[in-house]
C-alpha cells in the first residue's frame, strides 16, 4: 500500500493532538482541586447520607479548597442525582450516592427518571452501609415489635408509619407483607422530617436510618423496636434485629458511596478513592463509619458491584 506524505503528516498531527489532550487531562488532575468541591446529597439534612457527607467533607478537604455539602432533596432522591449526572465530569461535583436514587427510585419511577444509574455515573468509593430502625412515639402502647404487630392487626389501616426516601418506605412495606398487617404509609422528603413529626406526635411510627437517631433513642424521645441489620449494632446493642424476632429476610441496608458524572478521568477517580480511604487514620473512611454508625464496606466501589450489568426498563433495578 502506498502512503503519501500528506497522509503521514495528517497522522502525525492527529497523534500529537491526542498526546496533548492526554497531557492536559493529566495536568488538570494533578492540580485538582483548585476550587471548592461540591458533594450533592439527595435528601434533606439529618439523614444517613447527609451525616456521612458532613463528616467526610472536611477530612477530604484537608488544607486545600473547601468541600461543600449541598442538599438537593426531592423526587425520592432523583432530583439531586439527576443534577450530578448532568454536571461536568471535572471532579468538582460529586454525589453522595445511595441505594435510593441509584436503584430503588429508578425502578419505582421508571417512566420519569431522566438518568441511567449505571451509564451516567462513575462510582468512586464506598463510604459505608447503614441499617434502618422501626421507631414509635413513646405514647404508643407498644414496647416490642410483637406488640406493634398485634396493635396493627387489632386496628387495621389506623396505624401509620412515616418514611423519607425509597429504602425506608420499602422497609415499612416489607414489614407490612411479612407481618400481614395493614399500616398506612405517610411520605416525607427525608427521614429527619419523619422523625421530627414522630417526636411531635403527628405520626405514631416511622422507619428511619439508625445513624443520626441513636441519641434520640437513648434519650427516650423515641422508642426503637427493631433494626434491619443482620446483627445488633454496637452503637445500639439493646435494639433487637428483625431477624432475631422471626423476620429472617428483613436484612435491609443502604449502601452509601461517592460517585461522579460519567467520564471522570481515571486519574481523578483513583485519587479521590485513595484520599477517601487512605490519606491518614484521622481522615479514613473507617473513622467516618465509626462516628456515624455506618457499617464499613469493602473497597473500591464500582458500577458492577452495586448495579445490574444490563439495563432494565427501570433504568436500574
Amino acid at each position: 500500500m502506498q502512503v503519501n506524505g500528506h497522509t503521514v503528516f495528517r497522522c502525525l498531527i492527529t497523534a500529537a493532538g491526542m498526546m496533548l489532550t492526554i497531557s492536559a487531562v493529566h495536568a488538570q488532575s494533578e492540580r485538582w482541586p483548585e476550587k471548592p468541591v461540591r458533594i450533592v446529597v439527595t435528601f434533606p439534612t439529618g439523614g444517613a447520607s447527609d451525616v456521612a457527607a458532613r463528616l467526610l467533607a472536611p477530612q477530604l478537604a484537608g488544607s486545600g479548597p473547601q468541600w461543600l455539602v449541598e442538599n438537593r432533596p426531592g423526587g425520592d432522591g432523583m432530583i439531586g442525582a439527576d443534577a450530578v449526572a448532568r454536571a461536568a465530569p471535572d471532579g468538582y461535583t460529586l454525589l453522595m450516592a445511595n441505594v435510593g436514587p441509584q436503584a430503588i427510585a429508578p425502578a419505582m419511577h421508571h417512566k420519569t427518571v431522566r438518568y441511567d444509574a449505571q451509564r451516567d455515573f462513575t462510582y468512586i468509593a464506598h463510604v459505608g452501609a447503614n441499617a434502618h430502625v422501626l421507631l414509635v412515639n413513646p405514647s404508643l402502647p407498644t414496647r416490642t415489635l410483637a406488640e406493634f404487630v398485634a396493635l396493627a392487626k387489632k386496628r387495621p389501616n389506623e396505624v401509620s408509619f412515616g418514611a423519607g426516601g425509597p429504602i425506608n418506605q420499602l422497609t415499612g412495606e416489607v414489614l407490612k407483607a411479612r407481618a400481614a398487617i395493614q399500616i398506612h404509609y405517610v411520605p416525607y422528603k427525608g427521614a429527619a422530617q419523619a422523625v421530627q413529626e414522630l417526636r411531635g406526635g403527628q405520626i405514631p411510627a416511622a422507619v428511619a436510618p439508625l445513624p443520626g437517631n441513636t441519641g434520640l433513642i437513648r434519650s427516650g424521645m423515641v422508642r426503637a423496636l427493631a433494626v434491619t441489620s443482620a446483627q445488633r449494632s454496637p452503637l445500639a446493642p439493646d435494639i433487637p434485629t428483625f431477624v432475631e424476632l422471626g423476620y429472617r429476610d428483613m436484612i435491609i441496608e443502604n449502601w452509601i458511596g461517592l460517585a461522579a458524572p460519567t467520564r471522570l478521568n481515571a486519574d481523578l477517580v483513583a485519587r479521590i478513592s485513595s484520599d477517601t480511604e487512605k490519606r491518614s487514620p484521622r481522615r479514613s473512611c473507617a473513622n467516618v463509619c465509626k462516628r456515624s454508625a455506618l457499617r464499613r464496606l469493602s473497597w473500591p466501589l464500582r458500577n458492577s458491584s452495586v448495579l445490574p450489568h444490563k439495563k432494565s426498563n427501570a433504568g436500574a433495578a
